[in-house]
């Protein structure tokens, strides 16, 4: 079990991903955004947890960057509850997907996200600027940039998505 109290520091704020380290997830475009976004804003910190092939490709990538200490990769964890609920905000960066569970888990959590546009998932459970951002596939590291700063720097535009966020569990619900 990893200790969320190592990776969640006080007076920072969180970026929560989850999924296989595998190209499919976009974590490498992540990897590159939040390194833009780590020179423009100190207490913000990103945990991308799960396991898989790119791992070492994650951490030189990381280490190249100099952000051993604002990216973290905790690995599979069975408490992943506790990452939900001591995030700030959720992102999905995958370049494709089926049914992104993950993103309805983070939601049910009551977490502001952000997810790419992929070809299905997303725009099933995510309503544009409602409860969170959808973004475009055509120019995703710019737009993943803009709407995650925004996103980071507007703590009423992260509650309204949050608020928003939680109702979807009604759409999902085992009567529904």
């Amino acid at each position: 079990k990893v200790e969320k109290k190592n990776i969640f520091k006080k007076n920072t704020k969180n970026i929560l991903a989850v999924g296989r380290f595998d190209e499919q997830k976009g974590f490498a475009n992540l990897i590159n955004i939040f390194s833009k976004i780590a020179k423009k804003i100190e207490n913000w910190n990103l945990i991308i947890m799960g396991d898989g092939i790119e791992r070492n490709k994650y951490k030189k990538m990381i280490k190249n960057n100099f952000l051993d200490n604002r990216i973290f990769l905790p690995g599979r964890v069975g408490n992943i509850s506790d990452f939900y609920n001591s995030a700030d905000i959720f992102v999905l960066s995958s370049l494709y997907e089926g049914f992104p569970n993950v993103l309805l888990e983070a939601m049910s959590h009551g977490l502001p996200v952000i997810s790419t546009n992929c070809k299905t998932g997303p725009s099933d459970i995510i309503t544009d600027n409602i409860n969170g951002f959808l973004i475009s596939m055509e120019n995703i590291e710019y737009e993943f940039y803009n709407k995650l700063i925004l996103l980071i720097e507007d703590n009423e535009l992260r509650k309204r998505f949050s608020n928003e966020s939680i109702k979807v569990i009604d759409n999902y619900s085992v009567e529904t």
